[in-house]
């Protein structure tokens, strides 16, 4: 997760992709995405959980029914610590696991394999971790997150506007003829990734991860290449993921290239810092959901089709300036960003707000769409009440 988002990482902000300290290049070619409509078998169409900041689905795992993240930008499949426990799985071994801001070392396992809608995915190597830190103290965080590494033997497919996913086999899969072909680079840390432009740039290569809630993230390194936090209004947020937690710097860039398609007025995480080994850039699902996506892991191909009126619409942004956790009955205050509407009216880190516009906060928060409250429209006056049983009015502004 970031600060200005309400996403399931705890309303922090988006998790760093988490690359496995291994892996080399995939071989070249690829398999092509089929339209929706071109389906005449079963349906093989999975529904994707109300959740509107993560690819979130329902599968099995050793014969238990759980909540599963889908995120590409992870080379490694995790699995929570109390689901593990619970299921008896034991690690054997440690792995070291790299995030946006560091590594960490956690308990590694192998063979592991799971059903969604039906389709058995399985990789040789899992790890296990407290996703408490990522996801807080939402009820319905997953108990896994699933990384490409299980994706090998089959091609993702995701129909965005339809809530929906689906996993074809790489030899029965076929194109939608305006697919655009996108060939996936792969990292020596296991981050796939795309050119992109920023700003009509230099193209750099950016990883693809359906597990960021941030539409766009860069290195610091090559924020200060491109002038990115030249001439611009900059705020603060807080990023949290399965190494730590950083505040990261937050502009917007006037227009992002995705192959032959551009998106306007997008937001950007610049981080604090990274290592400078990993990818330079992050695209994150709020780009990648204005698209019917398929994602070929072993045949190095991304297959882009932009879903209709889906391309140019406004990216949603926070207003209040809030960066906010869930916990069952109040948000706590996190951060407050750098000159946004919180920060000018005096709000602190360690506050809690107990309800908005009267409604109380509830376990359901995210999912029952209270949280929108955030995103507008400006000038919008929101009453806030506090643990201490005080009120203040948020007005929402845009700050970045």
């Amino acid at each position: 997760m970031r600060s200005s988002e309400d996403t399931r990482r705890g309303v922090l902000g988006a998790m760093g992709s988490l690359a496995i300290l291994a892996g080399g290049a995939p071989a070249a070619g690829g398999k092509t995405m089929s339209p929706p409509d071109a389906r005449t078998s079963a349906d093989p169409w999975t529904p994707l959980l109300a959740d509107p900041g993560a690819v979130m689905v329902t599968g099995t795992l050793l014969g238990e029914h759980i909540r599963i993240l889908i995120d590409t930008g992870s080379a490694v499949t995790l699995v929570d610590n109390v689901l593990a426990m619970r299921l008896g799985l034991s690690p054997l071994d440690r792995l070291s696991v790299r995030g946006d801001i560091g590594s960490v070392a956690l308990g590694a396992g192998a063979d592991l394999s799971l059903d969604i809608g039906g389709v058995e995915l399985a990789t040789k190597r899992y790890v296990v971790t407290d996703f408490a830190p990522i996801f807080e103290a939402d009820g319905v965080a997953p108990g896994l997150i699933l990384g490409v590494d299980a994706l090998k033997e089959v091609i993702l497919e995701i129909d965005f506007p339809g809530r929906r996913l689906a996993f074809p086999s790489r030899e029965s899969f076929q194109p939608g003829k305006d697919a655009e072909r996108l060939p996936l680079s792969k990292s020596a840390r296991g981050q796939l990734s795309i050119p992109i432009a920023i700003e009509g740039h230099d193209p750099v290569a950016a990883v693809i991860d359906l597990g960021s809630s941030n539409p766009l993230t860069v290195a610091p390194a090559l924020a200060e290449a491109q002038a990115l936090l030249r001439g611009r209004k900059i705020s603060s947020a807080a990023t949290a993921g399965v190494d730590g937690i950083s505040i990261s710097r937050t502009v917007s860039v006037a227009a992002l290239q995705v192959g032959r398609t551009s998106v306007q007025d997008v937001p950007c995480e610049v981080l604090a810092r990274t290592d400078p080994t990993l990818v330079p850039a992050k695209l994150g699902l709020p780009v990648l959901e204005r698209y019917l996506f398929a994602l070929d892991v072993t045949g190095g191909t991304l297959w882009l089709r932009p879903a209709p009126g889906l391309l140019a619409a406004p990216f949603k942004r926070d207003l209040s300036g809030l960066g906010l956790a869930v916990d069952s009955d109040r948000l706590r205050v996190v951060h407050v960003a750098q000159g946004g509407p919180a920060a000018l009216t005096g709000w602190r880190v360690g506050e809690s707000i107990t309800a908005v516009n009267g409604v109380p906060i509830r376990p359901d928060y995210v999912t029952g769409g209270v949280a929108q409250w955030r995103y507008g429209p400006v000038g919008a006056k929101v009453v806030l009440s506090l643990s201490d049983g005080s009120e203040r009015t948020l007005d929402l502004q845009r700050y970045y």
